[in-house]
């Protein structure tokens, strides 16, 4: 990978003063180098595509693993891929059909047909696989009842009456439907492998995929090798042979393995080097840092069942109280936009662009009449709300939000303490709705304004403040679903976000840009709002 002596200079005294130290994860200097080698971030938690969650898994697993339907990576849109062409979809929405393609094999030479296909989906929806996103399938017929209770698996809505069939019967339209086919927990296993090693099919020395790449190794806190796939359905097209995962627990140790080249992409840098980055490998430099706009949202929820945030008014308050563009310009500084809306701009509505409502505004006087409004609904005043947590976790553009939301806070007359979590005991604790305000984030899995308007449905999974509002639920699951076009069902959004906004059991703070870094001789990496690069479409041309 080339050289680079005088970058190195030229970023060391700002590595040592963010205090970054080189620690090589290179632990075996006999090791082959890869072909390309990702700096991916955290051990996977499993690769087993239906159990894990985290983006960085995702990004190992669309190695080796490729569903019904694929995403092209520069339009974004689904194309076929196990699936030899798009679906036939019946004129009411709820049937869609796929034809599937002919001799298509696992990396142990097995075939992959419809029926193993159907396999996997059920294996997904089983409750005793504990999927973590099954509502992804809740709009096929039967799948949340078989969800919930582990009966009923012959009722579920996917059949395959052929081995080159495979069928799904909807209960209510789900016109993102081919979008969510594309996303890496449906992507397939091996129904063989799973029967005969159990939980231990994800070892290597038993793991068996269908994508381009398949696991030769895993060393934790190290890296994870993949190599060609064979028996992949189109391995001609694949240039790469080898491929590294390097583990990484922080962005400091991303930049230097990058600075050193021991990396050619990196997928995060650190904050307080962003300014220098894009001064030295920005656009108008090399072009290997371009902080690109992202389907996320950073935003803090509410619990809505603990006084005094049972009152709208008093979240409102809240969240105008927030001045979002001195965050963004002071805090993350990477060009990340101040979130006004839940939905980020850039999400579209199959052929029309979605225009979020731009409800969440800094207004300090409107946000101290609300709270005073709201506290006297509740018969209480400032001084009777007692010192409130909020969660944030050990990265440090968290907590210098955090930092920054309670001296904004504080104009109001408001008191809170932050506390300081790992990620996992904040996602507990706000699943179990034991907090008063806790950092949260969401990053689009696919391109529709579904993907992030959903988590507030009442009983969806990704609500976790207390908030219920059946007139919102109907118009997220039922009205917009239904809708005659598509710029029928981006209004009907945009109205339950500005309703959702104006209840606010959550605080949007800014909108992501994606933070990668990309060496000059890496082809087929496109920037994109999903921040999606399957390794399939990727050379090296030195």
């Amino acid at each position: 990978m080339g050289g680079g002596f005088t970058r190195n200079l030229v970023l060391l005294g700002l590595l040592i003063l963010t205090g970054l130290l080189f620690r090589s994860v290179l632990a075996d200097a006999t090791l082959p180098p890869a072909d390309l080698v990702i700096a991916n971030g955290p051990d996977p938690r499993s690769l087993d595509p239906a159990v894990t969650t985290a983006i960085a898994d995702g990004r190992v697993l669309s190695s080796l693993f490729e569903g019904l339907l694929d995403v092209d990576p520069r339009t974004l849109e689904p194309v076929p891929a196990l699936a030899a062409t798009m679906p036939e979809v019946s004129e009411d929405g709820l049937t869609w059909t796929f034809a599937i393609r002919d001799g298509l094999k696992w990396s142990d030479g097995e075939p992959l047909d419809a029926t193993g296909l159907r396999w996997s989906f059920l294996r997904f929806l089983d409750p005793s696989t504990a999927a973590r996103f099954t509502e992804l399938l809740y709009g096929v017929r039967g799948a949340k009842a078989f969800n919930d209770t582990g009966d009923g698996q012959d009722a579920v809505g996917i059949e395959a009456p052929d081995a080159r069939t495979l069928i799904f019967r909807l209960e209510r339209p789900v016109p993102h439907f081919a979008a969510i086919l594309t996303l890496f927990p449906l992507y397939p296993v091996p129904r063989h492998a799973v029967l005969r090693f159990g939980a231990q099919w994800v070892k290597p020395e038993h793991y068996v995929c269908n994508g381009p790449f398949r696991p030769v190794f895993w060393r934790v806190r190290d890296r994870i090798r993949v190599v060609k796939n064979p028996h992949y359905r189109c391995a001609d097209e694949v240039a790469l042979q080898t491929v590294d995962y390097l583990c990484t627990e922080s962005a400091a140790a991303q930049l230097n393995l990058y600075v050193n080249d021991r990396a050619d992409i990196i997928t995060e840098v650190p904050t307080a080097a962003v300014p220098e980055l894009i001064r030295r490998y920005g656009e108008d430099a090399t072009g290997e840092f371009r902080p690109t706009a992202r389907l996320g949202t950073f935003f803090y929820r509410i619990n809505t069942t603990r006084s005094p945030f049972t009152n709208r008014k008093v979240r409102l308050a809240l969240s105008l109280a927030v001045d979002r563009q001195s965050i963004v310009e002071n805090v993350t500084r990477a060009g990340e936009l101040p979130a006004r809306s839940l939905v980020p701009p850039g999400t579209r509505c199959a052929s029309v662009e979605y225009e979020p409502p731009l409800v969440a505004r800094f207004d300090l006087a409107r946000a101290k009449t609300l709270l005073a409004e709201g506290l006297q609904e509740l018969n209480l005043t400032v001084a009777d709300v007692p010192v409130f947590e909020v969660l944030y976790s050990a990265d440090v553009v968290d907590q210098a939000v955090a930092e920054v939301l309670q001296k904004q806070w504080e104009t109001l007359g408001l008191r809170c303490r932050l506390v300081n979590m790992d990620g996992g005991s904040i996602r507990t604790a706000i699943r179990q709705l034991d907090y008063a305000i806790g950092r949260s984030s969401w990053i689009g899995d696919f391109n529709d304004p579904s993907n992030f308007l959903e988590l507030f449905v009442s009983d969806s999974g990704g609500n976790r403040t207390g908030f219920e509002d059946a007139a919102y639920d109907s118009s997220i699951t039922e009205a917009a679903p239904r809708a005659a076009s598509d710029a029928e069902r981006a209004r009907l959004f945009r109205a339950a976000e500005t309703r959702l906004l104006a209840e606010a059991p959550f605080i949007p703070i800014y909108h992501y840009v994606s933070r990668s870094m990309v060496k000059p001789w890496v082809r087929g990496y496109h920037r994109n709002v999903l921040d999606w690069h399957p390794p399939r479409w990727w050379s090296i041309e030195r």
